[in-house]
């Protein structure tokens, strides 16, 4: 995220990963900085992003996939608030 931005949420975001380290699909944190103008977070990539699954799939999904996904993304963004 870009450092000047109104309601940085990156560095928040690091520390909840680092708590949580350890746990069950949480990846590891290795760095979180500032590089140049942008707040920068990296951690393990745990398996292939949603995008590589979309390609794997011919850029087709079910609609019982895209419906799963956003029940998920849902279930996600409630527990976040």
């Amino acid at each position: 995220e870009i450092v000047k931005i109104k309601h940085p949420q990156l560095l928040y975001e690091s520390k909840l990963y680092k708590l949580f380290q350890g746990g069950t699909g949480i990846p590891n944190v290795r760095w979180f900085g500032v590089e140049g103008d942008y707040n920068v977070l990296v951690m393990d990539l745990l398996g292939p992003s949603l995008e590589d699954l979309f390609n794997f799939c011919s850029r087709k999904l079910s609609l019982k996939t895209v419906l799963m996904l956003a029940d998920q993304m849902v279930c996600e963004f409630i527990c976040s608030c």
